[in-house]
C-alpha cells in the first residue's frame, strides 16, 4: 500500500518534493522530531501522524515496515509512541552519539591556550565551534555545568589574549566559580575587530589558518 495523505495537509509538505523530509535510514531521531513538529503544526490527529512517518520514507524503509501494525495505513488507532518505539528499534543505532570525555575539552584548552592571539573574528568563531562541540555534549550528559563550560571557555583562549582580557572583567566576575559568560568574553573579543574600537589593529592580517585550530573535523 503506498497511499497519500489526503486530510489535514495544507502545511505539510508535499512528501518527494525537494525540500520534504524523506528518511532513508539515517538520523531516525532528527527525522521523527521534523515530522512531528510539523504535524503537530497542522493539527493532525494521531493516528494521522503516524501515516505522515509512512509518507516520508524511502521506498525501502517503507517496504520494511509496511506491514506492521504500528504503521499499517489501513489501521485507524495508530498510536505515536508505539510507531516511533518501532523505527528506534530498527534505525536508533543510525544516531550514534560521539562519545566527548572531560579529558577530551581540557586537551583541546590546554592545546588552544598555547596558540596565537585571535587576527580575525574568522578565528574567533573556528575556535567556537569547536569548543561548542566538546562542551555543548558534556553540558547535555551533565558531566560538567554551564559555569564549568564558561570557565573552560576562557581557560582555552590563547595566553596571550588574557592579560588584556582581565583588565574588560567585572571583579566579580574573576572565579572558577562565578566566571563571566561567553556572550560577554565574545563582546569582548569581537571590539578588537571592529573598525571603530580604539582596540582595533588594521594591520592584522584575517588568516584563519595561522590559529591552528587541528581540533575542529575530530
Amino acid at each position: 500500500m503506498t497511499g497519500t495523505p489526503t486530510t489535514s495537509l495544507a502545511f505539510m509538505l508535499v512528501p518527494g518534493s525537494p525540500n520534504a523530509p524523506l528518511f532513508s535510514g539515517d538520523r531516525v531521531w532528527t527525522f521523527l522530531d521534523v515530522i512531528r513538529w510539523y504535524a503537530d503544526a497542522t493539527g493532525l490527529s494521531e493516528n494521522d501522524k503516524v501515516d505522515q512517518i509512512y509518507y516520508y520514507l524511502s521506498d525501502r524503509v517503507q517496504d520494511t515496515i509496511r506491514n506492521s501494525p504500528a504503521f499499517d495505513i489501513d489501521l485507524k488507532d495508530k498510536k505515536w509512541d508505539v510507531a516511533s518505539k518501532k523505527l528506534l528499534a530498527l534505525y536508533g543505532s543510525s544516531d550514534p552519539t560521539p562519545t566527548v570525555m572531560l579529558a577530551s575539552l581540557q586537551s583541546f584548552c590546554q592545546k588552544q591556550n598555547s596558540k596565537l592571539a585571535f587576527i580575525s573574528k574568522a578565528t574567533i568563531e573556528k575556535y567556537v565551534r569547536t569548543f561548542e562541540i566538546y562542551s555543548s555534549a558534556l553540558v547535555k550528559n551533565n558531566t560538567i555545568t554551564t559555569t564549568d563550560s564558561d570557565y573552560y571557555f576562557v581557560m582555552g583562549l590563547p595566553e596571550s589574549l588574557k592579560q588584556w582580557l582581565e583588565t574588560q572583567i567585572p571583579y566579580n566576575k574573576k572565579t572558577k566559580d562565578k566566571p563571566p559568560s561567553q556572550e560577554d568574553i565574545l563582546g569582548h573579543l569581537y571590539r578588537q575587530f571592529n573598525p571603530n574600537s580604539l582596540f582595533y589593529a588594521p594591520w592584522r592580517q584575517p588568516d584563519a589558518e595561522d590559529i591552528g585550530l587541528d581540533d575542529e573535523s575530530n
